[in-house]
């Protein structure tokens, strides 16, 4: 222990022997900045107006009178010895010395100001604070208790901040399309209301790991992605939030060196967690964890909803028994496609398409099998086309194709579904007799005065033609 240690802890009774030591030890004052005006280092009996404390270079209190351990309701100064001065504040305002206050103490080397600090048994203690750095790295701090009023006015209009950011962000999110929005809109609320070094999303049912953060730089040593999921199954596992400030219990890593400090980890339903962490110990304060529930049940319930919207909305484009489009997506496709044509001056194929021998499938075997037979060769279709194409289930056992920018090389796929189904004859296990494709084709030019549905039409003519050739 150095000598000016033992000296300070030798004046727990005599205040005026410490302000003596504040401006004489040395032959110089061991206060920074002094100017010609002495800081107010008056001490005061118990019950009095202002109290004081000494920090270390550590931030360890080497010195504390009874009026300030009593204004935190400790019953003896040495209760706070030797202690942090973060355990007299929340993780909320020990977030706010270490972001605002302690920069602006090194800068200017005294602060003061208005601050909720935490008694003994955690209820608020509200006082006005006056720090001073000392020339071997210590802090002088000076205490009184203020009005709660105000600083509590202070402190609801920054929450009150803080929620409208998290109204404003959920409703965005509930405004958001597809998943992919969904995602990038829960990173950015969470980022703007928790204000965290990387924030992560862990989605394990849709496979997806988005980080994001400032931590992330090249001057941080990033986080394993087997941290993020390591966290992610404890939390889901727990299903509650999970909170700390040591990461290896999370990983099999060894991460010692690592600079962050403080996680948290909220449920986000049954699906993955939303986590925010940063590089300061304490960081996370309550309020700060019930905002991070509120925002993953958010994005919890907005996932659910947006499967039930894909699910409803597949159901209505698709044809439910081959699961290729229907009839209500051909009149949306079309538009596009013919928006498209218009726009670049490209053909639109059309290849109207019917199951020769179908009806017989019906007669001889069941309906059943006939089901199974369209699906089948619908598969066979939607196989032998490309991925601009589109595949409709035009009615029965009748199938439309659209093919943009294909013009006469329709013909070419004709060729190739025809053969197609006579190996599909070959192969299939379903009926004993083969059956053929009847096929009718046109072709789409937006110079033309024939409208699309004209179109359909001639490829449905054609389909009846091709038809009756199979049959003579």
């Amino acid at each position: 222990m150095s000598k000016k240690k033992k000296k300070i802890e030798q004046l727990s009774k005599n205040l005026e022997d410490l302000k003596e030591w504040l401006f004489e030890v040395d032959g110089g004052s061991n206060l920074t900045n002094v100017t010609s005006e002495e800081p107010t280092v008056t001490g005061a009996k118990k019950g009095g107006e202002r109290s004081i404390a000494l920090l270390d270079s550590d931030g360890l209190f080497s010195y504390v009178d009874e009026t300030f351990a009593d204004l935190f309701d400790y019953d003896d100064p040495e209760e706070l010895l030797g202690k942090n001065w973060q355990s007299l504040y929340t993780s909320e305002k020990v977030k706010e010395f270490t972001r605002t206050i302690l920069p602006e103490l090194n800068e200017r080397g005294s602060w003061k100001g208005e601050m909720a600090g935490e008694s003994k048994d955690g209820s608020r203690i509200y006082h006005h604070l006056e720090l001073a750095e000392t020339t071997d790295g210590g802090i002088i701090w000076q205490v009184r208790r203020c009005l709660e009023k105000s600083t509590q006015k202070k402190l609801e209009a920054e929450m009150g901040k803080r929620i409208v950011k998290l109204r404003e962000g959920v409703a965005k999110l509930q405004d958001s399309e597809s998943k992919g929005d969904i995602y990038e809109t829960t990173l950015n609320v969470t980022e703007k209301v928790l204000n965290p070094d990387i924030c992560v999303l862990y989605l394990e049912e849709d496979c997806t790991l988005m980080v994001r953060g400032d931590g992330l730089g090249n001057d941080t040593v990033s986080l394993p992605n087997e941290l993020y999921e390591g966290l992610a199954t404890l939390t889901m596992k727990k299903d509650e939030v999970v909170r700390g400030e040591e990461f290896d219990e999370y990983s099999r890593l060894e991460l010692s060196q690592q600079k962050y400090r403080s996680l948290v980890s909220a449920p986000v339903k049954t699906r993955g967690t939303l986590q925010v962490i940063s590089t300061d110990q304490g960081y996370f304060s309550e309020e700060d964890v019930n905002l991070l529930q509120i925002m993953a049940h958010h994005v919890g319930e907005r996932l659910a909803r947006a499967e039930v919207e894909d699910d409803l909305r597949h159901k209505a484009i698709h044809d439910q028994l081959t699961g290729l489009y229907n009839r209500h997506y051909l009149k949306e496709v079309l538009t596009k496609e013919v928006d498209r044509a218009q726009r670049y001056g490209h053909t639109l194929s059309f290849l109207m398409i019917d199951i020769n021998g179908f009806k017989e499938v019906n007669d001889a075997y069941s309906h059943s099998t006939g089901d199974r037979v369209l699906v089948r060769i619908g598969k066979l279709l939607q196989n032998n086309i490309r991925e601009v194409d589109t595949v409709v289930r035009y009615g029965g056992d009748e199938f439309l194709i659209l093919l943009p920018e294909t013009g006469e090389g329709s013909e070419i796929v004709v060729q190739r579904l025809k053969m197609k189904m006579k190996d599909w004859n070959e192969k299939n296990d379903i009926l004993d007799f083969p059956l053929t494709l009847a096929v009718g084709t046109s072709n789409f030019d937006p110079q033309e005065e024939l409208s699309v549905d004209e179109k359909i039409a001639e490829a449905d003519r054609r389909m009846y033609e091709d038809k009756r050739k199979s049959e003579t």
